[in-house]
């Protein structure tokens, strides 16, 4: 009868200290390969998107790894991870053309002031990126996306399709 006891109490414990990742479909290896990719390619894309003859255009070489990774996704899981890669990457643009917008309004606040205007177009160049460095509206978003992306690549790498709570603020969840 003890023994029953012992067993019971370690079933429970087992069963309790399961993670919800532990019974969470997992990913191949081949799309948590092209997903880390795209991921990295997001995270190192830094171009503001361009509205041309009404078609928005972005960086390619991010678009090509985003398409790389759906076309890895066979599952229903890994379709939905790489929606979430294209919501992350929709973030991205945004604080790309955030950042873009208040670099030109810092380089024409610069040109208007005769003293900084003066010294050249480096020292314009340099202030907006100086402003741009202490923006607290960019580095509140830049703040937002860092442990989503951390968090994001920690999953894939680990297979897992869960989504990281860091991201849900990003993917409006």
């Amino acid at each position: 009868m003890r023994y029953l006891y012992i067993f019971f109490a370690l079933s429970l414990c087992c069963g309790c200290a399961r993670s919800p990742e532990a019974s969470s479909p997992k990913l191949s290896d081949a799309y948590a390969k092209a997903a880390m990719l795209a991921l990295r390619a997001i995270d190192g894309d830094d171009a503001a998107p361009t509205l041309r003859d009404g078609k928005l255009y972005t960086s390619r070489r991010t678009a090509e790894a985003i398409e790389a990774a759906d076309v890895q996704g066979v599952t229903p899981t890994e379709r939905a991870t790489t929606s979430e890669l294209h919501v992350i990457y929709d973030h991205r643009l945004a604080l790309n053309q955030l950042r873009e917008t208040k670099r030109v309004r810092y380089e024409w606040a610069c040109a208007r002031d005769f003293q900084c205007a003066s010294k050249g177009s480096e020292r314009v160049e340099a202030y907006a990126s100086q402003k741009i460095g202490s923006d607290a509206e960019l580095a509140a978003a830049a703040a937002d996306e860092r442990p989503c992306l951390a968090a994001f690549d920690e999953n894939l790498r680990a297979r897992l399709a869960v989504l990281p709570p860091p991201c849900k603020a990003i993917l409006g969840q």
